[in-house]
């Protein structure tokens, strides 16, 4: 039975994995692949500028409010079953 095309690229990507030369260089590949797609801050529009840094804004307000709410209930819901 053949082999599909995600079946290929598993066995592919698991065979590079066991040779430590090979996957090191597989991994700058795609690091640089990625790199490539990935504009600077500076490198954008003053709109685009804006927007981004709103959207950085409401990510690390988000982040910040999931920390407040993780710290606030470990602490709440300690109980004491001592008499």
């Amino acid at each position: 039975m053949a082999l599909t095309a995600a079946e290929r690229s598993k066995n592919y990507r698991e065979k590079i994995k066991q040779d430590p030369e090979k996957h090191e260089l597989h991994k700058k590949k795609e690091l640089k692949r990625l790199k490539k797609h990935t504009k600077h801050i500076n490198e954008l529009t003053e709109d685009q500028k804006n927007a981004k840094r709103k959207r950085w804004r409401e990510q690390k307000r988000n982040q910040k409010e999931k920390k407040k709410d993780k710290a606030g209930t470990s602490s709440s819901t300690t109980i004491n079953y001592s008499r």
